[in-house]
């Protein structure tokens, strides 16, 4: 199977922030397009205010264009699509992973940060990282810590 485009999610976080620099480079690598996901829970947006709703929405769409913006930053010229997630996070992520355009014989990867904006500082993988991975088709990378040089070192986890 080949190689096929990035999904990463993001929410605003340090966390977000790590996992779309590497989800930018690692897309550029392949020669692949990267589709930026935020979600807004729709569930919870219906009991706010029109108003209220609508800021949600615009905040989304601002973030989403940060996003775009250091992408075009870090990898220039890299394809980048994005999209309002209208269920909860992980959900969300699932479902951009199973559906953006891709070559039927190409592997979508899909990235999230280890820890969003979360109050449960102490742990070491999130919510969101942790449904993705549990429940994800494809290949799921969490990306954690500051962004270092590569050292070559790859460390993989095999069940198998």
């Amino acid at each position: 199977m080949s190689e096929g485009p990035v999904v990463v999610g993001t929410d605003g976080s340090s966390g977000a922030a790590h996992a779309l620099l590497w989800a930018s480079r690692e897309a550029a690598l392949r020669h692949q397009p990267l589709h930026i996901v935020h979600a807004v829970d729709l569930d919870l947006a219906e009991r706010l205010s029109a108003d209220t709703s609508r800021l949600v929405l615009e905040v989304a769409q601002s973030l989403l264009a940060k996003a775009v913006a250091t992408t075009a930053c870090k990898a220039p010229g890299l394809p980048v699509t994005t999209e309002v997630g209208r269920e909860p996070v992980a959900d969300s992520l699932l479902r951009a992973a199973a559906t953006v355009p891709h070559a039927a014989h190409a592997a979508v990867t899909l990235v999230v940060g280890s820890r969003g904006m979360g109050g449960f500082s102490a742990l070491l993988l999130g919510s969101v990282g942790l449904t993705v991975a549990a429940q994800a088709t494809c290949p799921v990378a969490v990306v954690r810590g500051t962004e270092r040089p590569s050292s070559g070192v790859v460390v993989v986890g095999d069940t198998g």
